[in-house]
């Protein structure tokens, strides 16, 4: 049966896996007040040596119980996460490098990764994520949860709890 504690441990292992994929910090909606708290939180020190504002955010958008499988008062159940994840925009590095590149490099090897290899969620028997789909375009303007400037995407990972 599911149960909040599984599900806040799913929330957890997506976005740990994102997280470490991605080189972001993974957030649970901070509260900020100022580019010092972003800064202090969330900042990445590229290979220039400049600080770097990424996020990463996973957050319970739902759940649907399945009709067919599972018993009437135990279902199958396929959770349904939001991920936002956020690069601060570099026009160009020292190293020629740029924001871009990178954000696009990232949204790729995310997809890649979510389709190959393990699925399992580490700490809940029986739970495996599905493929990742891009649910809007990134985008290149203000972000709507940091409102900061750079790339942006919103993403949705589904999970089968059986």
């Amino acid at each position: 049966m599911l149960t909040s504690a599984k599900e806040k441990t799913i929330r957890e292992a997506l976005g740990a896996k994102i997280a470490a994929l991605t080189g972001t910090a993974f957030v649970r909606r901070p509260m900020i007040s100022s580019r010092q708290d972003w800064a202090e939180l969330l900042g990445i020190v590229n290979a220039s040596g400049e600080l770097e504002l990424r996020l990463t955010t996973v957050d319970l958008a739902g759940f649907t119980d399945s009709e067919t499988e599972g018993c009437d008062d135990d279902p199958v159940v396929f959770l349904t996460y939001r991920v936002h994840l956020f690069h601060e925009y570099v026009e160009a590095r020292p190293d020629s490098s740029n924001s871009t590149d990178d954000f696009a490099a990232v949204v790729i090897g995310l997809r890649n990764a979510f389709l190959q290899g393990s699925r399992d969620i580490p700490g809940v028997p029986r739970a495996e994520h599905l493929p990742l789909v891009q649910s809007g375009f990134i985008i290149l303007g203000d972000d709507p949860v940091t409102g900061a400037y750079g790339h942006s995407v919103d993403l949705e990972a589904r999970v089968e709890v059986r």
